[in-house]
């Protein structure tokens, strides 16, 4: 995986706040993964490993809880 993918997640982070939509942020999540070109399998392998990276602060909390 490219390291600019993890520097696009890292600067898209869901943070878990009030005013963050968690719909919007999957759609952001799916958009900057699929930049990888890959097939449809490669692609769900790709966000399975890279969704906790997406996750700061509450959000994270949440997603290990």
């Amino acid at each position: 995986m490219k390291k600019i993918l993890f520097q696009l997640l890292h600067a898209n982070p869901f943070a878990g706040l009030d005013h963050e939509d968690p719909n919007v942020h999957l759609v952001k999540f799916y958009e900057l993964c699929r930049i990888e070109g890959k097939s449809k399998e490669e692609d769900e392998t790709i966000f399975m490993r890279l969704f906790s990276f997406s996750f700061i602060g509450k959000g994270k909390e949440w997603l290990l809880d």
